[in-house]
C-alpha cells in the first residue's frame, strides 16, 4: 500500500491518525536522523581565532616603543629645526625619555586595574547568578553552545553537564558566556614595566645619535635609525593584526616622516623668529 492510499485509507476509518497502521512508518521516517555538519571548537575557524589573539599581545607591546620613537624623534628634530645646540638637545631627550616612560606606565597600570577589578567584579556578579538561577544560566550556555554549532541535544548534554561540576562550572561558562578567563586576570604591574621599558627603548633610538656625534650628522643618524626601528615596529604591528608587513611598515613610515616634518619646520620658524 503507498503513503498516499494509507492517508485516505487513514482518515476514512479513523479519526485519529496514532491508531492507524501506518503511523509506526511515518513517525519512524520522521524520526530518522538526517546527516549534519556541525561545528567543534576544535574546528579551522576557532583555531585562527586563537591564533589572532595570541599574535595580538606583543602587536600591543610594540605601541609603546612606537610612542617613545615619534615622541622623541619629533622632540629632537624639532629642537634641531630651532637650531639648539646639542647639549639642549640631549637634556631635553632624556627628560622626554624619563617622563614619558613613567607617564606610560603609570596609564597602563591604571587601565590593567580598572580591567581587573571589572572583571572580578563581572565574575563575582556570574557566581551569584550559577548559586541562584542556575536554570538561567544552563540555558544561555545551551544557546551559546547551539550558536556555535552543536545540535540542540548534544548542546543540553554539554550545558547540564557543565552545570553539574560545581567547581569547575565558573571557569567554562565565563570563558563562553562572558569571554573571560578567569584564571588570567591580568597584571597591572607587569603590563606597567612592560610599558616603562618599551617606550624608553624607543624613546633612545632617536636620542642616541646626538650622544655620538654633532650637528647635520647627528640629525640625520636620528632619523635613519628612528626610520629602521619604525619600520620594524610596524611590520610587527601589521602582523599581529593579519594584514601585509610591508604595507604596515610604509604606512608607519608615513606618518612618523608626516610627524618628523612638522615638527622640524615649526622649529626651524620659531628659531628663526626669535633669533
Amino acid at each position: 500500500m503507498s503513503d498516499y492510499q494509507c492517508q485516505l485509507s487513514s482518515a476514512a476509518t479513523s479519526p485519529s491518525r496514532s491508531e492507524t497502521p501506518c503511523s509506526p512508518r511515518r513517525t519512524r521516517r520522521r524520526t530518522a536522523p538526517t546527516p549534519t555538519r556541525t561545528r567543534t571548537p576544535q574546528s579551522a575557524a576557532w583555531r585562527s581565532a586563537v591564533t589572532s589573539s595570541a599574535r595580538a599581545a606583543p602587536g600591543r607591546r610594540c605601541s609603546a616603543c612606537n610612542d617613545g620613537l615619534v615622541t622623541n624623534l619629533c622632540l629632537v628634530l624639532g629642537l634641531a629645526g630651532a637650531s639648539a645646540s646639542p647639549d639642549a638637545v640631549q637634556l631635553a631627550g632624556l627628560a622626554s625619555l624619563v617622563a614619558g616612560a613613567f607617564s606610560m606606565a603609570a596609564g597602563e597600570w591604571i587601565s590593567v586595574l580598572t580591567q581587573v577589578e571589572l572583571t572580578r567584579g563581572v565574575l563575582a556578579a556570574m557566581r551569584d547568578l550559577l548559586s541562584q538561577s542556575p536554570s538561567s544560566v544552563e540555558r544561555r550556555l545551551r544557546e551559546e553552545f547551539v550558536r556555535s554549532g552543536y545540535r540542540p541535544d548534544s548542546a543540553a548534554r554539554a550545558a547540564s553537564d557543565v552545570l553539574g561540576h560545581k567547581d569547575g562550572r565558573l571557569r567554562v561558562v565565563s570563558r563562553a558566556l562572558l569571554g573571560i578567563n578567569p584564571d588570567e586576570p591580568g597584571s597591572p604591574k607587569i603590563a606597567a614595566a612592560f610599558s616603562l621599558v618599551l617606550f624608553a627603548l624607543g624613546a633612545a633610538v632617536p636620542l642616541l645619535p646626538w650622544f655620538l656625534s654633532r650637528g647635520e650628522a647627528a640629525v640625520w643618524g636620528s632619523t635613519v635609525a628612528t626610520a629602521l626601528a619604525a619600520a620594524v615596529v610596524g611590520g610587527v604591528l601589521s602582523r599581529s593584526s593579519q594584514r601585509g608587513v610591508v604595507r604596515g611598515a610604509v604606512r608607519q613610515l608615513v606618518v612618523l616622516t608626516a610627524a618628523a616634518g612638522v615638527t622640524f619646520t615649526l622649529g626651524r620658524l620659531v628659531g628663526t623668529s626669535l633669533a
